[in-house]
């Protein structure tokens, strides 16, 4: 299944929004898995008994996190870029990337998604309600690469939509409605600092988010759904 959302792009935007500093390199603005964007987690100094020390990092990583099958096909399936939070917790594949992977924000403007009644003709561009951007909640976990380098990667985390006033319209699998997980401003620093056992609660818990559809801009990424 493909997955392509639209980044914040513009810094003002980013560092008003979600408090962190954007990474200098920012990546695509049309992400679809294994490009590369920006995710937000936890600094690493937090913690010091500092007050101003950072509290959240932003770093560039790979749209996806890194799969041991299917290393030879395209990039839709080579790289995990969503991960179903009902049963990650206890089913493979996903039960080791739910319990290893870090919590983390994906800052986003939109997703792009087809509107069940509507058929090839409808294509929408989600998006807040408010014209606030998203903070999509999101896993992260970091490889090396064969030269010995630190790759980041992360993950966007879905929810069932069947109940949701907008999103139980559009298609995500054949048979089930879905979304993205869409936090709240108030719950980014809860997010962060969650622990594995108490994931699910949260997300069973989080508010949904109010979200409008509207004709997307012709690029690349409306073009592949």
């Amino acid at each position: 299944m493909s997955i392509q959302y639209q980044a914040v792009k513009d810094r003002d935007r980013y560092h008003q929004y979600f408090d962190a500093e954007p990474p200098k390199e920012m990546g695509a603005h049309e992400l679809i898995p294994g490009y590369q964007g920006s995710f937000i987690r936890r600094h690493p100094d937090a913690e010091r008994d500092d007050d101003s020390a950072p509290q959240r990092q932003a770093l560039l990583g790979r749209f996806g996190l890194a799969t041991p099958w299917a290393q030879d096909v395209d990039s839709d399936y080579k790289y995990l870029a969503i991960v179903r939070s009902e049963p990650a917790a206890c089913l493979a594949p996903t039960k080791d990337v739910w319990r290893r992977a870090q919590p983390c924000i994906i800052p986003a403007e939109s997703f792009y998604k087809k509107n069940v009644l509507q058929g090839e003709n409808g294509l929408k561009h989600v998006s807040r309600a408010s014209g606030k951007p998203m903070g999509i909640a999101g896993l992260w976990s970091a490889n090396k690469s064969p030269q010995g380098a630190v790759v980041h990667q992360y993950a966007l985390l879905t929810i069932n939509a069947d109940d949701h006033p907008l999103m139980r319209n559009f298609y995500w699998g054949k048979y089930e409605r879905r979304m993205v997980l869409i936090l709240p401003e108030v719950d980014y620093d809860s997010w962060l600092d969650i622990r594995p056992m108490q994931r699910l609660e949260f997300i069973q818990n989080c508010p949904v988010a109010a979200l409008k559809a509207t004709p997307p801009f012709k690029s690349r990424a409306t073009q592949r759904l």
